[in-house]
């Protein structure tokens, strides 16, 4: 557990416990979301990402991973309970991108230039540094940490094949999700 951080280590572990649950007789379904953003998620978590493009952040990295709107994640969750699935897991994810990807098409729709400078590693590195010396001396939170750095730089694929035989189900195109987030940004 030591090189991760504490939200997967929790993640990991409630997971263990329904796990651990199944085996004593509960009838349960676990979902593993990808990052699950929403046209409602604000300015923080998962929402940061289009925030940040929207204020013209001119860098990418090399990293990727998948997305999942909440809308397919709040409805594949009531079809699996309503369902006589038990005792599964299923992977929630619409789609696997790159970082720089993302960036672009979230660009274009803001009508802001593409990002084209990369983030390399150890610019990522010193910059959870920098920001982490800057929170403490000013006592405040945000901006980027170690772990939002490293996964920055990774890349994650997930397979969605399971849930969509189990249950027939299609995900929201992630370019559908990315328009209607960026929309909302703009009117607020």
């Amino acid at each position: 557990f030591e090189n991760h951080d504490g939200y997967a280590v929790s993640k990991y572990r409630g997971e263990m416990e329904v796990w651990r649950g199944i085996n004593e007789g509960l009838n349960a379904v676990i979902v593993n979301p990808s990052v699950i953003i929403g046209e409602d998620a604000g300015k923080e978590g998962s929402g940061a990402i289009f925030e940040t493009v929207r204020n013209g952040f001119k860098y990418y990295t090399q990293g990727g991973t998948g997305f999942v709107d909440v809308k397919d994640v709040a409805k594949t969750m009531i079809l699996l309970m309503n369902s006589d699935i038990v005792n599964e897991r299923f992977i929630l994810n619409a789609e696997n991108i790159s970082y720089k990807d993302l960036f672009a098409k979230t660009a274009e729709i803001f009508g802001l230039p593409i990002p084209e400078k990369e983030a390399k590693p150890w610019m990522l590195n010193m910059a959870w540094r920098l920001t982490s010396l800057k929170n403490w001396l000013t006592k405040s939170k945000g901006g980027l940490n170690k772990a939002t750095a490293e996964n920055a730089s990774k890349i994650s694929a997930y397979s969605n094949d399971k849930i969509k035989l189990a249950l027939n189900y299609k995900f929201i195109p992630l370019q559908e999700s990315i328009t209607k987030i960026a929309n909302s940004l703009k009117s607020a």
